[in-house]
């Protein structure tokens, strides 16, 4: 439960300088005179409130339930990846 609680953390500082930089971009390039500020506002928002309620509803599942079927399908998927796409 700490590890995906400190992972979800460490989220965090990666999606600020992300959005940071892609929004510096952007305004460098002028694209935002075409940009609608409440929508664009809507949108933060909403994002942020959905991934609120899924951080919460998947550290609930860690806690209640065992992580193996979720490690054997990503180890089984990882292994197909590998062998298809070398």
């Amino acid at each position: 439960t700490e590890a995906a609680e400190f992972s979800f953390l460490l989220s965090v500082p990666i999606i600020v300088g992300s959005a940071l930089l892609e929004g510096g971009e952007l305004a460098m390039s002028g694209g935002l005179g075409d940009i609608d500020v409440l929508p664009l506002l809507a949108g933060v928002a909403a994002a942020f409130i959905s991934g609120l309620a899924a951080i919460k509803f998947f550290l609930s599942l860690v806690k209640s339930r065992s992580t193996l079927p979720f490690a054997l399908y990503t180890a089984a998927l990882s292994a197909l990846s590998f062998f298809l796409l070398r």
